[in-house]
């Protein structure tokens, strides 16, 4: 299967993608979401903190992107067997702290003779400049998030299903996994199987079963690149 963009069954391909893949694991951060199969659902087998997966991660280190993205005008260009490959700077979550803010309340008294000054404690939550950490694990602003968005079969049957794939790394292994991406239109692909191993399939109600898919629009939000390009494949993903 091979195209001028990358094959889909290259072993370097899956190598790479396996190496870089071990890397994110140990180093970076990610999350699955969207309509998963049963089996799937509501668990956070997938997710992982720089080497850990914690059962139920008291914090998202990296964020929701799922309602964002079908709120957004990329909703225009959805179609069945497009798939989307979303790159950003990745903005780490912050503490907040809980703060008394004061009030002070004039109020006269019960038969108005009178007039008393009330003080009124408030806890309000602020945003700190801690970054939000998970046992002391966090990312740093130079860090660069990436979004990998599908549309799938679920027995769900409405048009418009997603499931998609966010991860959050350090620049050094960002750089290696654009110069993926640019060299094989197919290593997203090949490294969503490479994080999850035994996720993708074509049975829906087990797996998670994209559409077959025919392009992968790339589009690149870091302020210095600004770039969108619609790769096809040369052959379509199956699922």
């Amino acid at each position: 299967m091979e195209g001028k963009e990358g094959s889909i069954e290259s072993k370097e391909l899956k190598l790479k993608a396996e190496e870089l893949a071990k890397q994110t694991r140990q180093r970076g951060m990610g999350m699955l979401e969207g309509k998963l199969p049963g089996n799937l659902s509501f668990s956070y087998t997938g997710h992982f903190i720089q080497g850990e997966y914690p059962k139920d991660p008291p914090v998202n280190l990296i964020r929701s992107r799922q309602s964002e993205f079908l709120n957004s005008d990329l909703t225009l260009e959805v179609k069945p067997n497009k798939q989307f490959w979303i790159i950003r700077p990745y903005a780490p979550p912050m503490e907040n702290k809980t703060v008394i803010e004061t009030s002070e309340i004039r109020k006269k008294t019960l038969f108005g003779l009178r007039s008393v000054t009330i003080t009124k404690e408030n806890p309000v939550l602020k945003p700190t400049n801690t970054p939000l950490s998970y046992n002391g694990k966090h990312g740093n602003t130079d860090w660069v998030e990436y979004n990998y968005y599908m549309p799938v079969i679920h027995v769900d049957t409405r048009p418009g299903v997603y499931v998609s794939m966010g991860i959050a790394v350090p620049p050094d292994l960002a750089k290696q996994i654009d110069e993926e991406v640019a060299k094989n239109v197919y290593f997203p692909d090949a490294f969503l199987k490479a994080l999850y191993p035994g996720y993708v399939g074509p049975n829906f109600q087990k797996h998670i079963t994209r559409i077959p898919a025919k392009e992968l629009k790339v589009i690149d939000n870091r302020p210095q690149l600004r770039t969108e390009v619609l790769h096809p494949y040369p052959h379509p993903i199956p699922y």
